[in-house]
């Protein structure tokens, strides 16, 4: 008798970018990566997950930044998927949520 197998596979290809300009008072950061989730019988919606951060270096002290994560997925009635996996079984959850945000900041050292 034959035994069953039920495989998840993750992939999550990314590409980073980042460099600095205007003698080096301003500096970014883009990371972009895409989760894709396949098992034996199935395959969910891919996550395409776009996330930066730009700095001003106003002097020794003093740093402004402005950092987006997720950006592509700020919105409301957004499915966010998370699997679970035994032997037996792979499950797949889709939770309802705000998955991205942005922020800004002030650092202030002294």
């Amino acid at each position: 008798m034959g035994k069953d197998e039920s495989r998840l596979q993750t992939f999550s290809p990314f590409l980073n970018l980042e460099g600095t300009f205007l003698n080096k008072k301003w500096n970014w950061r883009i990371n972009t990566t895409k989760h894709i989730f396949e098992a034996t019988n199935f395959t969910s919606d891919n996550i395409l997950d776009v996330s930066g951060k730009l700095n001003f270096l106003a002097n020794e002290k003093t740093k402004i930044y402005l950092n987006v994560n997720n950006v592509l997925n700020i919105r409301e009635n957004n499915f966010k998927n998370n699997f679970s996996q035994s032997e037996f079984m792979i499950q797949e959850i889709k939770m309802n949520t705000l998955s991205g945000f942005i922020n800004m900041g002030l650092n202030y050292s002294f």
